[in-house]
């Protein structure tokens, strides 16, 4: 099942034991620079009209950025729904010595998933096989973020926060319709490898009733998820 519309903007990169999911709010998918020398844009020499350019481009960023987080946090809040269905599902048999299927059952040993989210710049490239994947601080973020993570956590930018909480912070995201009820803990500035990060552990509730709506299952009755954990022995340097 392909929980993201066809016209996403995002790049996929496969890491072996997970996937860094690229969400981009450029209007062009995936244009690839050919030529770093771009001409300035020359505007006159007026202030109210410098004024209004500035604000329109904070305006706009303050738009892209939370169109963009709504789109990768309910990937997250819809992956983390079926993953957890899925092991609630999963089950196996044991036969018996008479090759007799045993009543008992067991659960097969649950999945941890952890998140991190970040942003910042990426830029996209094709690779030695020509597909495409992006390089960029917005990736190394997110992964110095998530080599922290040894739980089931899901670990956030605090700048991503800190931009989001004018416009009602992760309470709001997606227009509050997963009815999350997430806390936020910020943890003290680490150093991780090469770089200074600080970010989130962010842990709490979510439903599913827009996964259910995607899947056109609107008359099954919502569930309500756990999300992160608030065990922070497990998030190290």
């Amino acid at each position: 099942m392909n929980l993201l519309p066809p016209d996403e903007p995002r790049v996929i990169i496969q890491t072996g034991d997970g996937a860094y999911l690229v969400f981009s709010c450029m209007e062009e998918p995936y244009p690839l620079v050919d030529n770093l020398e771009m001409e300035p844009i020359k505007l006159e020499d007026d202030n109210e009209l410098r004024k209004k350019y500035e604000h329109a481009l904070v305006s706009m960023e303050a738009d892209c950025l939370q169109r963009t987080a709504d789109a990768a946090f309910s990937f997250v809040f819809a992956l983390n729904a079926i993953m957890a269905d899925d092991n609630a599902r999963k089950r196996f048999s044991v036969l018996g010595p008479d090759s007799e299927e045993d009543s008992s059952e067991f659960p097969v040993f649950p999945v941890e998933t952890r998140y991190a989210v970040s942003y910042d710049d990426v830029i996209f490239l094709k690779d030695v096989n020509n597909r495409l994947n992006c390089v960029g601080p917005g990736i190394v973020s997110c992964g110095r973020i998530l080599s922290t993570d040894h739980g089931s956590h899901l670990l956030v930018d605090n700048e991503l926060l800190r931009v989001l909480e004018p416009m009602g912070g992760l309470k709001r995201l997606c227009g509050g319709q997963w009815n999350q009820r997430l806390h936020t803990a910020v943890l003290a500035e680490r150093k991780v490898k090469t770089g200074q990060f600080r970010f989130a552990d962010v842990f709490g509730f979510h439903g599913n009733a827009p996964l259910m709506q995607a899947l056109n299952q609107i008359n099954q009755k919502p569930l309500t998820y756990h999300i992160g954990s608030h065990d922070l022995k497990s998030v190290s340097d």
